[in-house]
């Protein structure tokens, strides 16, 4: 809440520039919010006990690299734009390691919404390491953004909320959905397809991006 209203800075008389604002909102707030809910929800899918202390330190991480960029764009860190991707790759990379000792420690098959946050966290990381890349590869920067940005919004975020609401909402409405596990096993190779066809043809390809 305090980075939306934050970003809302933008339309004043002394606006953010679009991209800080942006990230303000999406790196600051959203990704650290996101992230607390995923480790709140794995152990809950693979049935394994509450997450270790030290995973507090991983959304945190994430806010502080994204402050650092907010920083960048706003013209106030200009040397984020070299370390703080780095420094966001290891948030995806921190979160799949303890999901896959989860997964070991499963008894039986974890939700098949535990699939979905895994491939969410490695669109992430995916997003993040384009927009590294493009740093060293500045020829390449316009078309490793807008991969960056679809990989994110699309792979990120949207199948974490897709796959969080689907096992969600029964609760919230009282009701079991007996479908929901085999709905999600079969929705998700169609929603992966579909977002890295929009994510490459964003940057490279504009028909695949309809496609996808």
């Amino acid at each position: 809440l305090a980075t939306a209203l934050a970003a809302g800075a933008a339309t004043l008389p002394h606006p953010l520039p679009p991209p800080a604002a942006w990230h303000l909102l999406f790196a600051t707030g959203a990704l650290p919010m996101i992230l607390a809910a995923m480790a709140y929800f794995v152990p809950v899918l693979t049935r394994t006990g509450p997450p270790p202390a030290a995973l507090r330190v991983v959304p945190a991480l994430a806010a502080v690299a994204g402050a650092a960029i907010v920083a960048h764009f706003a013209g106030a860190l200009p040397a984020a734009r070299a370390w703080a991707p780095w420094l966001a790759l290891a948030v995806p990379a921190g979160f799949l390691a303890w999901m896959a000792r989860r997964w070991r420690a499963c008894l039986g098959h974890p939700n098949p919404c535990f699939r979905w946050y895994a491939t969410a966290l490695a669109f992430l990381a995916l997003g993040l390491a384009a927009v590294a890349a493009s740093a060293l590869a500045p020829a390449w920067a316009a078309p490793l953004r807008r991969f960056h940005m679809h990989a994110n919004l699309l792979g990120f975020m949207g199948l974490t909320a897709l796959g969080t609401l689907q096992v969600l909402l029964p609760t919230v409405t009282h009701r079991p959905d007996s479908d929901a596990a085999p709905r999600l096993r079969r929705h998700l190779p169609p929603a992966v397809a579909g977002v890295a066809a929009i994510a490459l043809g964003a940057a490279f390809w504009p028909p695949l991006a309809v496609a996808g």
